[in-house]
């Protein structure tokens, strides 16, 4: 019999006095909690099963090394990022705009931008295929 990990949820919220590109700054009340279980090299899974690498830095608080996925996904103050963690390295992820929609996970970018693994179809692929998208798409209209 395997035991479920207790997922935490939290909010990580780009206001522009704290937002600093490819930086994610975490609640104080998740680092008091969980901060001391977090190993220093993370990653970040999003919807589709796009996969980021990041640095957990303790003593700041925030998810650095971020500067691609958010080049990728255009994260600027005021989006808001969804993060669930049940221990171990990974993070589930889900970015809304600053009006509340979740915004579109197609990548774009350069190939030197991409991530570092994507999931189609079950599998892991090395490769991205690139849409360049200048709208994020309403999924309540969907």
């Amino acid at each position: 019999m395997t035991e479920d990990k207790e997922v935490v949820n939290f909010v990580c919220l780009n206001i522009p006095s704290r937002y600093l590109c490819g930086s994610l700054s975490l609640p104080q009340s998740f680092t008091a909690d969980q901060g001391l279980k977090v190993p220093k090299r993370i990653y970040l899974e999003l919807p589709r099963g796009a996969l980021w690498r990041g640095t957990y830095v303790q003593d700041r608080n925030c998810i650095e090394d971020l500067d691609c996925m958010f080049k990728c996904y255009r994260l600027k103050p005021y989006h808001v990022v969804n993060l669930h963690y049940a221990g171990g390295v990974k993070f589930g992820v889900e970015i809304f705009s600053p009006y509340g929609v979740e915004i579109d996970y197609t990548v774009e970018g350069p190939p030197s931008q991409k991530p570092i693994f994507t999931r189609n179809g079950g599998s892991w692929l090395n490769e991205v295929y690139y849409m360049n998208m200048d709208f994020e798409v309403d999924k309540l209209q969907a």
